[in-house]
């Protein structure tokens, strides 16, 4: 039976707000702003839940705190602690014990839908990536959510009791929106000062649900002057749904993981969720011809299960390799909603309106606030049982020993920090000019320039690249402005020092268009070539795609790497674009020279976490491991000495 409150077309808004998340997270560029879903969501279930509420009240004259808190319980936990416990298991097995330590970190704090908590706190480190693919990531949203539904109740019953014996809809709306202009504010604040916290603590985000509550009040209470704008000004149902779906798409399309998110960008995808719900004012269904069809309403009953475990079915897949390769990936998301059907028939609905749904509200809190800390706390010791390193430590810290001695700057940091190598009396200089795949080079570096007439300085900085363009880094709240002011005292360093040679170096992987990978590098060309003979660009190298010493030790005999194991399922084809436009723009300065690495990673284009030589290559899915550097420092030497103009030592 469907709850009398069942709207059609809000299940069709809830199908596309997952398909845009599951597309986002399965690694689609087209569908990069597939995110936006999780707002879709937010703002939905501050509609529902005030629409729920409010008219409770008005049919009893009260809300039933107890019953609520028991709905939501039965709604959420079981399917939520079957995905953490199944996942875990599945993960123990699969995963090395590092891998499992550091991406299972978050389990505990899931099921107590205090996710959004600990990834807001946490200080990820920027060479541990797995911190980024912690199979629980996803569930940061549902902490939001749980917690908006702890203190909203309490907000509609102050707002009744001081709003008269009916409650005043113009009282109700004008204190949402006092909630929403106040989060609202503390959201774009914070994007700017501390976007962690914007983006996962409740506070920056419930203005979004309080958004969807000025809806519902709208509609429930739409009593006056409110009713008569909304039946003056409100277009056709067709024209928002219309609106909305446009505003939808342009989201998941043109936004992109660089955005500086959420703070006013969060305000389209709120807005276009508004206009559906606007649409459904005054019916509860209106069968729109999109959002209504039999398999969107399919989708969007099914939409919580979905969400549950697209993240650790496509996160454990890439991590065993799957990545990159569209049979792979069909699969994983087929496996997706094959578990999901399961979990919603076997898991969600018995306990959300089934047997299990007939059980005391008393007795349903007790029990299953009982049954959270009765996971919680095995959960809790069970990953702190494995050891923070494993087999694989070894390669993971196989760092150039650049890092030992404090060379690479953090994120806030701007002002340059030299390492000199060789007295400054040494006639000639060369300078490594990089973020972390540059400076990756360095042990590479110093073995070919390593007579006594060389004197290198070494000037890093991690996650900053060597083009002249603005991005934005989520890691340091925004657009990277450290990474601009670093660039230009790095250059103005060069220029006084007019070394005989330069190399510098970045990833591939920051976003940023061909062009402006072109015109950007061209531009640094242009200020170095006046200050110095020589210049090499070091293109970023290709990704494994999976943890490399995680996969290694996996298929390690007796501790000892496997040669030629763990193969990347897909040359990674933007390194390669990037390089083109690298090298567009190295052929328009004289004394510039581009210097080919990616085919000593990947020979043949066949990257491996191993090479023939049982030299383990990654330390972890995109940076080299020292010794890999050191063993084809010679090969790399060659190509410097090898150069048309006579450049080199």
């Amino acid at each position: 039976m469907r709850n009398p409150s069942f709207i059609a077309d809000l299940q069709g808004v809830r199908a596309i707000a997952v398909i845009a998340v599951i597309l986002s997270h399965a690694g689609y560029e087209w569908a990069s702003g597939g995110y936006i879903g999780v707002d879709v969501f937010f703002v939905l279930s501050g509609y529902l839940i005030t629409r729920l509420l409010i008219a409770e009240h008005r049919v009893s004259g009260r809300i039933f705190l107890v019953n609520f808190y028991a709905r939501r319980l039965r709604r959420l936990l079981p399917a939520l602690a079957v995905m953490v416990c199944f996942t875990t298991i599945v993960a123990s097995l699969l995963l090395s014990t590092y891998e499992v330590r550091h991406q299972l970190a978050s389990a505990p704090y899931a099921i107590a839908w205090l996710g959004n908590v600990y990834f807001a706190l946490s200080n990820f480190d920027y060479f541990n990536e797995l911190s980024s693919k912690d199979l629980f990531l996803h569930t940061w949203s549902l902490g939001v959510e749980e917690q908006f539904y702890l203190v909203w109740p309490f907000f509609l019953i102050f707002l009744f009791r001081n709003s008269g014996r009916s409650g005043s809809g113009k009282f109700f709306f004008i204190s949402m929106g006092v909630i929403l202009f106040i989060s609202l504010l503390l959201s774009i604040y914070l994007t700017a000062a501390n976007q962690p916290l914007a983006f996962y603590m409740m506070p920056s985000r419930i203005w979004q649900f309080s958004a969807g509550g000025m809806v519902a009040v709208a509609g429930v209470m739409n009593q006056g002057s409110m009713a008569f704008v909304l039946k003056k000004f409100l277009p056709s149902k067709r024209v928002l749904v219309l609106v909305g779906l446009l505003t939808l798409f342009f989201c998941v399309f043109f936004f992109h993981g660089g955005s500086h998110y959420p703070g006013l960008y969060a305000m389209v995808p709120t807005v276009a969720t508004i206009l559906f719900l606007l649409a459904t004012l005054n019916q509860d269904e209106i069968n729109d011809p999109i959002l209504s069809n039999p398999l969107m309403i399919w989708l969007g009953d099914r939409s919580y299960s979905l969400y549950l475990w697209h993240w650790p079915v496509l996160t454990l897949g890439f991590s065993l390799g799957f990545y990159g390769n569209g049979i792979y990936e069909a699969s994983l998301l087929m496996l997706t909603i094959i578990i999901s059907m399961f979990s919603y028939s076997y898991v969600e609905t018995p306990f959300w309106r089934g047997r299990f749904s007939i059980i005391k509200p008393y007795f349903s809190i007790s029990y299953y606030l009982f049954f959270s800390l009765l996971i919680f706390i095995p959960l809790f010791f069970y990953i702190r049982s494995f050891p923070l390193e494993d087999s694989s430590g070894l390669w993971r810290s196989d760092l150039p020993e650049i890092y030992r001695q404090g060379c690479d700057l953090d994120y806030s940091e701007f002002k340059p920090k030299i390492c000199k190598y060789g007295d400054d009396e040494l006639p000639n200089k060369v300078v490594l000019l990089g973020d972390s795949i540059g400076a990756q080079w360095f042990s590479a570096v110093h073995l070919i320039f390593s007579d006594k007439s060389w004197q290198i300085h070494v000037i890093t900085k991690s996650a900053c690249g060597i083009v002249d363009a603005p991005y934005y880094n989520e890691k340091a709240g925004g657009r990277y402005h450290a990474c601009e002011q670093w660039r230009k005292l790095a250059l103005d360093y060069v220029a006084a020092l007019s070394p005989d040679v330069v190399l510098i170096g970045s990833a591939s992987g920051y976003e940023l268009t061909e062009e402006e990978w072109e015109q950007g590098t061209l531009r640094m060309l242009d200020r170095l070539s006046g200050a110095t003979r020589n210049i090499y660009v070091l293109p970023g190298t290709p990704r494994l795609g999976v943890d490399g010493p995680g996969c290694v030790s996996r298929h390690a005999r007796g501790g000892t790497p496997v040669p030629k194991s763990c193969p990347s399922p897909l040359f990674d084809e933007k390194s390669e674009r990037v390089r083109e436009s690298l090298q567009r723009a190295v052929n328009r300065v004289g004394n510039a020279k581009l210097v080919r690495v990616d085919d000593l990673v990947c020979p043949d284009r066949d990257c491996r976490g191993v090479n023939k030589h049982g030299v383990v290559v990654f330390r972890d899915s995109q940076h080299l491991t020292d010794s890999f550097v050191r063993s084809v420092s010679d090969q790399l030497s060659d190509r410097f000495l090898h150069n048309e103009d006579g450049a080199g030592r």
